[in-house]
């Protein structure tokens, strides 16, 4: 394994070709390349809703019929979601489960083993979206317990776990637990949620045995499964059973940017507009992030902040943040490169400070305080300025630290 030593000397040799590359486009880059995602406050940028039988996605108003093909399988036309399971899917009156047996309601229930995933589509929702908030309309039945799964997958086929759900009903509910109704709320801090039907047993009993789940996620993801760990039954629905006046109905993505993709660890990304840009390197941190879980990454331009925010904490990274200004114009690190420790900006942001002289061969950040008071994240530890054309000065900060800051 290299030290942190022999990161950084990696690192500034790449960041040396970045920097040359950055000079050679800052007359002819074009504009900023997306909006910030950030977990608590995401920007949503459509839906794609479940409503009886067709699914349906905001932007476009593009619409997928879900229909019976052979038997009860599920028959789809335009791909807004993708449906798959542990065995064929089934679509029983606007119940979607798994075609476990041949006909009847089985056809559009999970239950025992099996696994129900549901993906956001490719034809129209493209590679770019991601859900943060869902809102799902269940069948729950016989004290039915379930998991939801949720996971990002990237361009490359790269998948990472971030979150798992849990929604208990009847017996498997706690004794003693009050305030239970049938509107649920799932949290990535709270992620276990409890829900009372007015009926758990079958056969259907219209909206007496439905769940309306509400899911928040901090990090977004793009596919879930739905699996029953109890001996009870579950289905997708899309509001056919909720009266008008019900709490409840039809099942709603919601949608944000997604992440541009997935880091692990010794993984590189960049990206630039015009005068900013920058090269990140996730280290490998056997005190901190033993097993380097992979861990979803948006690193992004957007007016005069950069931004590079991965999904969840424990990791730690080094980079290179330049600025390109003009002649006379302040570059050094005092004047020109603040952070927001924690990605909830714009504000407030602080100076960024300079590492202790020991960082780069210790596991810890600068002990001492921002100007605010809180405990650094992030530091520079190396400042170089190029005057490639007496016109332009350039400035590259390296910099190391740890989760999703914003620079400026």
């Amino acid at each position: 394994m290299r030290t942190r030593q022999q990161e950084r000397i990696a690192l500034i040799g790449t960041c040396a070709l970045f920097l040359a590359g950055m000079v050679a486009i800052a007359l002819g880059f074009g504009g900023a390349l997306g909006v910030p995602v950030e977990a608590g406050t995401f920007v949503e940028t459509g839906t794609v809703t479940i409503d009886g039988t067709s699914v349906t996605y905001s932007v476009t108003g593009a619409t997928q019929t879900l229909a019976n093909g052979q038997g009860c399988t599920l028959s789809t036309g335009t791909d807004v979601l993708a449906f798959d399971g542990s065995k064929s899917v089934g679509l029983v009156s606007g119940s979607i489960g798994i075609k476990s047996k041949g006909n009847g309601q089985d056809c559009g229930q999970v239950d025992g083993a099996e696994v129900l995933e549901v993906s956001l589509g490719s034809d129209p929702v493209a590679d770019d979206q991601a859900i943060y908030k869902a809102d799902i309309d269940l069948e729950l039945l016989q004290d039915a317990g379930l998991t939801l799964t949720a996971s990002f997958v990237d361009a490359d086929g790269d998948s990472v776990v971030v979150g798992t759900f849990t929604l208990l009903t009847g017996s498997q509910i706690p004794a003693g637990t009050s305030g239970v109704d049938n509107t649920p709320l799932s949290t990535s801090a709270d992620p276990e949620a409890y829900c009372n039907p007015q009926s758990s047993s079958g056969p259907n009993s219209a909206e007496s045995d439905n769940c309306f789940w509400t899911i928040e996620s901090d990090s977004p993801f793009n596919t879930f499964t739905i699996t029953e760990d109890f001996d009870g039954k579950v289905s997708l629905q899309g509001g056919d059973d909720w009266p008008a006046s019900g709490p409840g109905g039809p099942t709603v993505l919601h949608l944000t940017d997604a992440p541009d993709g997935i880091l692990a660890c010794g993984d590189e990304i960049s990206t630039g507009v015009s005068t900013l840009g920058g090269v990140i390197t996730r280290l490998g941190d056997p005190a901190t992030d033993p097993d380097c879980d992979l861990k979803p990454y948006s690193f992004r331009v957007d007016g005069s902040v950069i931004e590079f925010e991965p999904e969840g904490n424990g990791a730690r990274y080094m980079g290179v943040i330049t600025k390109t200004v003009t002649e006379g114009q302040p570059v050094s690190s005092s004047d020109w490169i603040e952070y927001d420790r924690d990605g909830d900006g714009p504000d407030p942001f602080v100076p960024m400070q300079w590492c202790e002289n020991n960082l780069l061969d210790s596991t810890t950040l600068p002990s001492s305080l921002d100007a605010d008071g809180k405990a650094a994240t992030w530091c520079v530890y190396e400042v170089n300025v190029s005057d490639p054309d007496g016109t332009l000065v350039t400035a590259a900060f390296d910099v190391y630290g740890e989760d999703d800051p914003h620079w400026r």
